[in-house]
């Protein structure tokens, strides 16, 4: 994609026709719409609206700016910044990408490393934003940008920090797995009420007896340089391994993603509130246990962890991190503490609300329609799968047996 100037890449709020007032006009037709590929050109209206609070860390300028040389490139994406002013204030971002030449996408920025895809809003918009609103502020900017043939926006949360998504009202689909998330306001013991909490004390007591008898143990949370790297080294290494165990696609594993890693991190030392930050849990000397997130307006959002596979998995090392990151963070006075999306056993013990997701598939133009439908079916399919505990242990048994066949010397 060539570069924009932002000054050109423009579409101009809708002439109001005479007799009508600002106020009668629907948000789509007052908005002036921009487009950029260069995130620097939009810094101010991007961290204006990133205090309105109605985002993820996902979503926050630096996290952004760090991904496009790493994980863009990576992916063969090119930015595609659409920003709204609404009566000339700053309304909304959507951090897009592009992807494909003949086949050409409109996808989040970060694909699969982010957790929460969504757009920034403002409040004003996020509450007068009516039905049809949406439909007509995505038609206008899918023909900003020629040869778009559809549009994939997965991974979207209904509602965020008590505000409802607005491209719920686009045609959508249920995202292939919900996500969970505690509220931390209550201090730590309440947090612990959230599941059992007897049995997340036992537990916890029993991990700590088993780690001191071994020869004691640490919690890791590094803020320099050697800190971080070792355990970045470290959570690739118990990362890779337990994917290829699995069959699964390792999407940490090349070179730019772990920079991108290791960019976020060392941005985050001297922030109060961190892109990202490492936790580790050592155990006789060595880290059996990687956890990692970051933190936007007092919410830490779970990125990534990781276990190592030794003679202490069965001690549930991950669980115990997770237990000291939560301990901390209602101390460091954190008010929410998400997990991600995919259903499992530990994130309802500790979770007390659901997060419902969306994906957001639609055709721009005759060639698109097919991969759109094709698109649907997939992530149906893999929701139907993932929902049923039979068949996704056949997925399971499947991934591990492609893994066993794999030509020799070949990549996984």
């Amino acid at each position: 994609m060539s570069s924009m100037n932002p000054a050109v890449e423009r579409q101009d709020a809708v002439p109001r026709h005479a007799g009508t007032n600002a106020a009668s006009r629907s948000i789509a037709d007052r908005l002036d719409i921009t487009v950029t590929d260069r995130i620097e050109s939009v810094e101010d209206i991007w961290r204006a609206l990133e205090e309105e609070g109605t985002a993820s860390v996902y979503q926050r300028y630096e996290w952004t700016r760090a991904s496009l040389p790493t994980l863009e490139i990576n992916e063969n994406r090119s930015p595609f910044i659409v920003t709204g002013r609404l009566d000339g204030r700053p309304a909304f971002v959507l951090p897009l990408s592009v992807k494909g030449r003949v086949f050409r996408k409109l996808s989040w920025i970060g694909g699969s490393h982010v957790n929460f895809s969504m757009g920034l809003y403002s409040r004003e918009l996020l509450q007068g934003v009516q039905p049809g609103d949406m439909t007509r502020i995505m038609q206008r900017v899918c023909r900003m940008v020629p040869g778009i043939g559809y549009v994939k926006l997965c991974c979207q949360p209904v509602e965020w920090r008590g505000h409802r998504n607005p491209m719920f009202d686009l045609p959508h689909q249920r995202a292939m797995n919900p996500a969970f998330m505690m509220t931390l306001d209550g201090g730590f013991e309440a947090t612990l009420a959230h599941g059992n909490a007897k049995r997340k004390r036992k537990k916890y007591r029993q991990q700590c007896r088993i780690a001191d008898e071994a020869g004691g143990w640490k919690f890791l949370v590094p803020r320099d340089a050697e800190g971080i790297s070792r355990l970045l080294d470290i959570f690739i290494e118990q990362k890779s391994q337990r994917l290829r165990d699995k069959g699964i696609t390792d999407i940490f594993g090349t070179r730019k993603a772990q920079r991108f890693l290791m960019n976020l991190a060392l941005k985050s030392a001297s922030m109060e509130e961190p892109l990202l930050q490492f936790y580790g849990l050592e155990i006789d000397g060595k880290v059996r246990a990687v956890f990692g997130g970051g933190v936007h307006q007092g919410h830490l959002s779970g990125y990534f962890s990781s276990i190592s596979t030794d003679e202490f998995s069965a001690m549930s090392p991950g669980e115990m991190l997770l237990w000291l990151v939560v301990e901390k963070s209602c101390a460091n006075g954190m008010t929410c503490f998400d997990l991600g999306g995919g259903d499992e056993r530990y994130k309802r013990s500790w979770c007390n609300v659901e997060i419902g997701m969306f994906d957001v598939i639609l055709p721009v133009n005759s060639m698109g329609y097919p991969l759109v439908l094709a698109s649907r079916l997939m992530n149906w399919g893999k929701r139907v799968v993932r929902e049923n505990p039979h068949t996704w242990w056949l997925v399971g048994m499947l991934r591990k047996l492609r893994k066993s066949v794999r030509v020799p010397g070949k990549q996984p």
